[in-house]
C-alpha cells in the first residue's frame, strides 16, 4: 500500500522525474538519495505508476493496481526488503534487461537500498549503466551516497528527495488516520522524514520517552545525578536515538519559549516547556543543541551508547552553568 502519496507527489524529486516522463526524456538511470527508506520506496512505486498510468499515477486504476501488486511484466522492484545485494542479484537484473519489453515499449527497474550493494556488485552493474538498453531505465534508491562508487554515481542522474516540513508531515500523518496530537508531535521529532514520523506516531512508548526526557532536563542539577539518570529506560541502548530526537525537540521548544512562544511545536506541553526554559540561558540551549547533534554523530559511528549518554548529560550540566 502506498503511504504519504500526496506529500510525495508534491516533492521536488517526484516532479523532476515526472517532467522527464512527460517530455519523453526519461534517463537511462537515476540515483535518488534519501535516508528516508519508507518515503523513497513509496516514491519509486508512484514513479512506476506515473510511467504507465494514463491519469498521473492515480494509484487506483487497473494499471496502477497491477504495478503495485508486482503483476506488471515490465516493472521490476528489486530488494524490496532492503537487504544486502549480492553479485548474483545484480547478474539477475542485468540478464533481465537484455529481454524486450512485454507489455509496453519500456522496462523499469527499481533497486531499493542500492547502497547495500558491495563494490563487486556495483562494478558488475557498471557496464549496464555505461551501455544501457534504449528501452530500459534503472532507478537506484540510496540512503548513503558515500557508499556508492564514483563510477556508478557519474553514470546516473542524481536527484535528492528533500526532507519535508513539519506541516507537510503532520498533514500527511493525519491523512493516514493518525490523531492530531500524535501527528503533530511525531512531525516535530521526525527531522523531516516521513518514515521516521510514522514510526514515532505508531510508537505507544513515545509519550513515556518524552516524559522521561523532560524529567532529565528538569532535574539534572549536578554531576552526581548523571549516574542515576543513566539507569532511565529512555537512555538505554535501544531508546537512546529516540532520546536524542526528543531532546532536540525540547531544546528547540525551550529556545522558542525564550524568543517567540508561537514557535513552540509541542503545544500540549507549552506551559511546562516555558517553566523549564527559565533554568537555561539562550546561549546554553544553543550549545546543548550542538552537543546533541555531535553525540548523535558519535552514535551513528558505533560509539558506546553509555558513553554517548554520559558525555551528553555531563555536557548539558557544563554549558548550563557556564552560560548562565
Amino acid at each position: 500500500m502506498i503511504e504519504f502519496a500526496d506529500a510525495l507527489k508534491s516533492s521536488r524529486a517526484y516532479n523532476l522525474i515526472k517532467h522527464d516522463i512527460d517530455t519523453g526524456n526519461l534517463s537511462h538511470a537515476y540515483m535518488v538519495i534519501s535516508p528516508d527508506t519508507l518515503a523513497l520506496n513509496n516514491l519509486f512505486e508512484i514513479v512506476a505508476c506515473a510511467v504507465y498510468c494514463k491519469d498521473d499515477a492515480c494509484l487506483a486504476c487497473t494499471t496502477c493496481h497491477r504495478i503495485l501488486h508486482g503483476n506488471h511484466a515490465d516493472v521490476k522492484f528489486i530488494n524490496s526488503d532492503n537487504k544486502n545485494l549480492k553479485v548474483e542479484d545484480v547478474e539477475s537484473l542485468i540478464d533481465d534487461t537484455g529481454t524486450r519489453p512485454f507489455e509496453s515499449d519500456h522496462k523499469l527497474y527499481f533497486v531499493f537500498s542500492a547502497d547495500k550493494m558491495n563494490a563487486a556488485a556495483q562494478n558488475k552493474l557498471l557496464k549496464t549503466l555505461e551501455e544501457p538498453q534504449k528501452t530500459v531505465t534503472i532507478f537506484l534508491g540510496v540512503s548513503r551516497e558515500s557508499a556508492m562508487l564514483d563510477t556508478v554515481k557519474s553514470r546516473t542522474k542524481k536527484i535528492t528527495l528533500d526532507r519535508f516540513s513539519q506541516e507537510e508531515i503532520s498533514s500527511a500523518l493525519k491523512e493516514e488516520g493518525f490523531p492530531s496530537d500524535s501527528a503533530e508531535t511525531a512531525a516535530a521529532c521526525a527531522d523531516g522524514m516521513l518514515g521516521r514520523a510514522k514510526e514515532i506516531a505508531e510508537d505507544k512508548s513515545f509519550a513515556e520517552n518524552y516524559a522521561q526526557t523532560v524529567n532529565v532536563f528538569k532535574n539534572l542539577k549536578k554531576s552526581g545525578d548523571v549516574a542515576s539518570f543513566l539507569n532511565e529506560k529512555v537512555l538505554d541502548k535501544e531508546r537512546l536515538p529516540v532520546f536524542l530526537d526528543i531532546a532536540s525537540l525540547i531544546v528547540r521548544d525551550m529556545m522558542a519559549a525564550k524568543t517567540d512562544e508561537r514557535l513552540i511545536t509541542n503545544r500540549r506541553t507549552a506551559e511546562e516547556i516555558k517553566e523549564m526554559s527559565q533554568d537555561y540561558s539562550l546561549l546554553a540551549l544553543s550549545n546543548i543543541l550542538y552537543l546533541i547533534n555531535e553525540e548523535r554523530k558519535k552514535l551513528n559511528v558505533y560509539v558506546s551508547s553509555v558513553g554517548v549518554a554520559e558525555n551528553l548529560l555531563l555536557g548539558i550540566l557544563e554549558v548550563k552553568y557556564k552560560c548562565r
